[in-house]
C-alpha cells in the first residue's frame, strides 16, 4: 500500500470522526476474553478510532512502531490490553 493511499484512508477516517464529533457521537469499546478468544467490541465511533491506530502504527517509517490499546487510552470496559506492532 503506498503512502498515498493510506494518507487518503486517514483522510476519509479524519471526515468521519469530525461528522461523528458534530453529532456528539461518543466511542465505546469493551475488550474481553472468551475462552481463546480476544474479543474487541466497538461501537462504530470507536471502530473508526481503532482503525485510525492501525493505521497511524504502520505508516511509521521503521519496524517494531507500535500503539497500546489498554484502560488507560482507548478501552472503556474489559481486561484485555492489545498492542498493535509494525513489522518488515
Amino acid at each position: 500500500m503506498t503512502k498515498k493511499s493510506i494518507q487518503t484512508i486517514r483522510s476519509d477516517l479524519h471526515r468521519v470522526e469530525q461528522a461523528n464529533d458534530l453529532r456528539g457521537a461518543e466511542a465505546f469499546a469493551k475488550f474481553y476474553m472468551d475462552g481463546p478468544e480476544t474479543v474487541l467490541q466497538l461501537n462504530e465511533v470507536a471502530a473508526i478510532q481503532f482503525c485510525r491506530h492501525v493505521l497511524d502504527c504502520i505508516s511509521k517509517e521503521f519496524s517494531g512502531s507500535h500503539q497500546h490499546l489498554d484502560e488507560t487510552n482507548f478501552v472503556d470496559e474489559g481486561n484485555v490490553r492489545l498492542r498493535i506492532e509494525r513489522t518488515d
